[in-house]
């Protein structure tokens, strides 16, 4: 079940690499331009690096509503206020307030990855203008947020933009092997496996392709890439829903020849504890289980020769 894991091993990737580098140009950027605070664009920067070039084009979107939000409440917060008449005692309850409003928006406009992002402009415009600094303030802080998130968008799709399919080949690959062991212990050994951790490695599968078939602007992908991945999503899919129809059925029975032969054709060693009581099942349990089992088994020989081409 290793191969279930593969995914969750500590890696120094290209995201990494490219936010550095994001944060980087950003400060640069700032410092060029004379910001009052560079922190500003950094923060942006850090904000829209996303793994797909669209993720990052709608986080960038999200990040700059988010912010203009942040700016603007805080900018009429300190008005209604009288600017920076605002006594510190009650900033700390009037900012909570003010936080209570932005994640409310938010979540209204449905961009709540930008609502950390958000928040943190709020509260450092709200601390700063409180402190003395111009109404304009709020203004120019925006534009070193959007500025950022810009810098990351660029980054992301002129430095190697992502491309999911090594990576979701290999989950395929480790998916299929991972299923055969789980297959026996139902089959072969009459023991009902524990299916969680396969479930979330397909949920994590199904997240990875998705996110691939939504991907527009990535050269590296072609429509014919995507069709074939759909193509083993599918057949993988099968595969996982037979073995979750096998390992849910209340009787033992025994596979017939064929399916048996199959089994051990894919790499099934016989051993002493294989155990069939068939005996104990009905004509229709062996019914079930042999067709839900050469379901599997048809959808994993497909999957293995499609894999290959």
């Amino acid at each position: 079940m290793k191969s279930l894991d593969r995914h969750r091993q500590f890696r120094f990737g290209m995201r990494t690499t490219k936010t550095a580098i994001s944060v980087m140009i950003a400060l640069t950027t700032a410092y060029a331009v004379g910001s009052a605070y560079p922190g500003f664009m950094a923060i942006g920067a850090l904000g829209s690096m996303e793994r797909s070039i669209v993720d990052s084009i709608r986080s960038a979107r999200n990040q700059s509503i988010g912010n203009l939000f942040g700016a603007m409440l805080a900018t009429l917060v300190v008005l209604l206020f009288n600017h920076n008449l605002l006594p510190t005692s009650l900033l700390p309850l009037i900012t909570a307030f003010g936080i209570i409003i932005m994640l409310m928006l938010c979540n209204h406009f449905r961009i709540q990855s930008a609502a950390n992002l958000s928040c943190v402009v709020f509260v450092c415009l709200m601390v700063d203008i409180t402190g003395g600094a111009s109404i304009t303030y709020g203004l120019f802080r925006f534009i070193d947020t959007v500025v950022g998130v810009l810098i990351a968008l660029i980054v992301n799709i002129v430095i190697r933009p992502y491309n999911h399919k090594p990576r979701i080949y290999s989950m395929l690959s480790g998916t299929r092997d991972a299923m055969m062991p789980l297959l026996a212990e139902r089959v072969l050994r009459c023991r009902i496996p524990d299916l969680s951790k396969l479930n979330r490695t397909m949920e994590h599968l199904h997240h990875e392709i998705d996110t691939v078939a939504n991907e527009k602007f990535n050269s590296t992908l072609t429509e014919k890439d995507i069709a074939h991945i759909k193509g083993c999503e599918q057949l993988i899919t099968k595969m996982q829903e037979a073995l979750v129809c096998i390992c849910s059925l209340d009787a033992r029975p025994s596979p017939n020849d064929q399916n048996l032969e199959r089994l051990y054709a894919c790499g099934l060693e016989r051993t002493e504890q294989d155990n069939f009581l068939d005996s104990k099942c009905t004509f229709e349990d062996r019914t079930v289980l042999n067709y839900y089992l050469k379901q599997f088994l048809d959808a994993h020989d497909y999957l293995c020769e499609l894999m290959e081409l």
